[in-house]
């Protein structure tokens, strides 16, 4: 599912669909009405399954881009400020296990 997820939104990031209009209004459209939009727009025959496909080949263009840069798995960690107890509100003491993760 987090695979899924990550493919989806990397194509609607390709397609310059905003994730802010398109994550919460599953109600108003979905993934079948980005494919209408992108037959009707540019007259292509595209499936879900290719729109998918375009997403995982933007993920993998930006790992390849990270890995030519010197990027390395060290450098993939949440931030600080996110590793960290939180100090206020009802998640008060909450943080994320950096052993866990």
């Amino acid at each position: 599912m987090s695979r899924w997820h990550e493919s989806g939104f990397a194509s609607t990031d390709s397609l310059n669909i905003c994730q802010f209009v398109w994550g919460p209004s599953w109600q108003l459209y979905g993934p079948n009405d980005i494919v209408a939009l992108v037959r009707a727009g540019t007259g292509w025959d595209v499936s879900l399954f290719e729109l998918m496909k375009v997403g995982e080949r933007r993920l993998n263009m930006m790992r390849a881009f990270n890995a030519r840069e010197g990027f390395t798995k060290e450098h993939d960690t949440l931030s600080e400020c996110i590793l960290s107890p939180v100090k206020v509100g009802p998640s008060d003491g909450w943080r994320v296990d950096r052993v866990a993760w």
